[in-house]
């Protein structure tokens, strides 16, 4: 803008017939500006700063953000930096922020990690970095040049189970197989704790599953309680022995794994990692349910808690409750060899 002006003012004088003192040292044979360059350059481009000075047209700067649409399937990300902003305009994401702040403008607030809100236009902050995750195919509207991720396409049925979750892909294997259900059609609870008679349910599935190729059974119906149908097939396939005093209590990891463990027969325990006998730390080799424990850890089923404060390493905290995420990490485990993890324990 700068330069305009200062060619327009020229221009100006130059029309008006006003002679610009020159610099000293030049003659009619040597001068500072010859007349070509004049009338051949500079007039030019005089000319050209005042055309664009007229029509408010300035010229961009190189490299200036410009907004783009930018499609994105399931499981990708935009990352975006100080300055950017986005509009999800179709699809579904969730918003991290990774450093600074973000703001949603639609809202006029800061915007916090979770879902994004369609339709709604957020800023990356100065001196900031976030990360918008996609968790099904999604259109977004993107000021700036985006560091765009595309994902595998798969889609979560569950809202409160999303990507970069430790249990995203067991939970949606699980669900695929017909091995879990959610606790509502959009909810699956990952961190909830597990009913004995839920336990049973899960068992029972697992082992017609592998038997049977499928899973046909489903809940009682009439005076009944829901689980009475699962409870009759573990009974009768030798998953549990007896009937408990209390189906709608929640179950222990003990207990879990020791109905699990006669959801598969032995052969699928083949030892993969290399435990010794008394080498988890809260499970001595002569305590209940040790056998069942320490096949599920020797073939890559179970590691115990890991990076956890209140427990040793690989610890199994039989007493502790277990969450559905953990469940669901399990059954895939069990069912695909493929998903089992090698570990050792020091």
């Amino acid at each position: 803008m700068k330069k305009s002006l200062f060619c327009a003012i020229l221009a100006m004088t130059l029309l008006l017939g006003i002679q610009p003192s020159l610099a000293a040292g030049g003659d009619r044979d040597d001068p500072i500006i010859s007349l070509s360059y004049v009338w051949d350059s500079f007039i030019p481009e005089i000319k050209k700063a005042i055309a664009e000075l007229i029509s408010g047209r300035e010229k961009p700067e190189q490299g200036a953000d410009r907004t783009g649409t930018v499609s994105v399937s399931a499981g990708g990300s935009v990352r975006l930096g100080s300055g950017q902003t986005f509009v999800l305009t179709n699809g579904s994401a969730s918003l991290s922020v990774e450093y600074g702040s973000v703001v949603n403008a639609g809202a006029g607030a800061e915007a916090e990690n979770g879902a994004v809100n369609p339709c709604q236009r957020y800023i990356v902050c100065e001196d900031s970095q976030a990360t918008v995750s996609v968790t099904a195919d999604a259109v977004l509207s993107v000021a700036g040049t985006a560091e765009v991720t595309q994902g595998d396409g798969r889609v979560s049925p569950f809202t409160d189970v999303l990507r970069g979750e430790w249990y995203f892909d067991d939970v949606i294997n699980a669900h695929e197989r017909g091995l879990v259900d959610g606790m509502t059609a959009t909810t699956y609870a990952p961190g909830g704790s597990l009913t004995a008679a839920q336990c049973v349910k899960l068992a029972a599935c697992m082992h017609q599953l592998y038997h049977d190729g499928t899973v046909t059974l489903t809940p009682s119906a009439g005076a009944e309680p829901w689980y009475r149908s699962y409870v009759d097939y573990a009974l009768e396939n030798g998953l549990i022995e007896q009937e408990l005093k209390s189906w709608e209590s929640a179950i222990d990891r003990l207990g879990f794994i020791r109905v699990f463990y006669n959801a598969l027969p032995e052969e699928e325990y083949a030892r993969l990692n290399g435990i010794p006998d008394g080498a988890i730390p809260d499970v001595p080799d002569d305590a209940a349910g040790a056998r069942e424990v320490y096949a599920f850890y020797r073939a890559g089923i179970l590691a115990g808690y890991t990076n956890t404060p209140e427990y040793a390493e690989h610890a199994f905290g039989a007493e502790s409750s277990i969450t559905r995420a953990e469940v669901a990490a399990i059954m895939n485990r069990m069912f695909d060899g493929g998903a089992r993890i090698e570990f050792e324990i020091s």
